[in-house]
């Protein structure tokens, strides 16, 4: 008798975007000779991992691979895998990571105790702390702020401009980047932990912590408040890097980086003109003159404060950050 499964097969892909483990295949109906005839030379299948399929020729999307990583870790416990670093942090398309198609390995967390090696692309976390998985484009994922110390080890030396682009895009508070970096005790190290205190601080962007430590290095300059947000008559006005609330001096440090896109820019400089406008003074600095000319900042920073007050200062309120 002649057992047809082609219906089952087929709703199994479409519903794992033609990922398939061994355990499923078997589950409806496809019998090992069947599995290991498919993935032979000149087969309409693949096994790209042990037990697990790719259930089409060519090479798989992005999502196909991180899908299998998944199979692979969860090793016949649906829903016990969760992705994790790099993958997650390109998965959410942050500026830091790397584009989704170019991930190179598929970082997995699975609960402790799980033996299973790494294979392939397929990296395999065992860890007894596993957090509640959160969905990204279908897929089960951990929470950002562990992705990201999950990925400290692969994002390279631009561990500042990770961990400030997922504050300021507001994608998690510093209080739970610090909580996971902490419990897998990635605080002690001295590079790191700087970061967190910057962003503790109020620090948005790697150029704004420089320029943080060039004006509070000199012992001639009144501090000023850090990313205020400023009111005129109780309405919006800007959230500036600095800001002297007795002089009306303003400071910005200007990098394409920092505001990420084009129209970021655009706007920034609309605002830009709106307090010029106003006779509020605007100090636009560089993260190169930070680095390069810093006392060159520093002389154009006590010339400002020293020719103010400028604007209509009992019109503006300030609020902290």
């Amino acid at each position: 008798m002649t057992i047809s499964y082609d219906d089952a097969l087929a709703r199994l892909a479409a519903d794992d975007d033609h990922v398939a483990t061994h355990a499923q295949l078997l589950h409806v109906g496809v019998g090992d000779s069947t599995i290991a005839g498919r993935c032979g030379p000149g087969g309409p299948w693949q096994r790209l991992l042990p037990r697990t399929y790719l259930l089409h020729t060519g090479q798989p999307t992005h999502l196909q691979r991180m899908r299998m990583a998944l199979r692979y870790g969860e090793h016949g416990h649906p829903g016990s895998a969760m992705l994790t670093g790099t993958a997650v942090l390109a998965l959410r398309r942050l500026k830091h990571a790397p584009q989704p198609e170019h991930v190179r390995n598929v970082d997995v967390l699975v609960p402790a105790g799980r033996r299973r090696r790494d294979e392939e692309f397929a990296r395999v976390r065992p860890t007894r702390r596993m957090p509640e998985a959160v969905r990204v484009e279908g897929l089960a994922c951990a929470p950002l702020a562990r992705a990201v110390a999950d990925a400290m080890a692969t994002v390279g030396t631009d561990v500042r401009g990770l961990l400030a682009e997922v504050v300021q895009a507001r994608r998690c508070p510093v209080s739970r980047l610090a909580e996971e970096l902490r419990a897998a005790r990635l605080d002690r190290l001295p590079h790191i932990a700087q970061v967190l205190a910057d962003l503790g601080a109020g620090t948005r962007s790697p150029v704004e912590a420089e320029a943080r430590d060039v004006v509070e290095g000199c012992s001639g300059l009144p501090r000023p408040l850090w990313n205020p947000e400023l009111r005129l008559d109780g309405r919006f006005l800007a959230v500036p890097d600095g800001y002297w609330p007795d002089h009306g001096v303003l400071l910005e440090v200007e990098s394409i980086a920092h505001h990420f896109a084009l129209p970021d820019w655009e706007s920034t400089w609309d605002r830009h003109n709106r307090l010029d406008a106003l006779g509020l003074c605007v100090q636009h600095i560089t993260a190169r003159q930070l680095r390069e000319r810093p006392d060159v900042v520093l002389d154009r920073l006590r010339s400002a404060l020293a020719g103010g007050p400028y604007g209509p200062l009992d019109r503006i309120q300030v609020l902290p950050c």
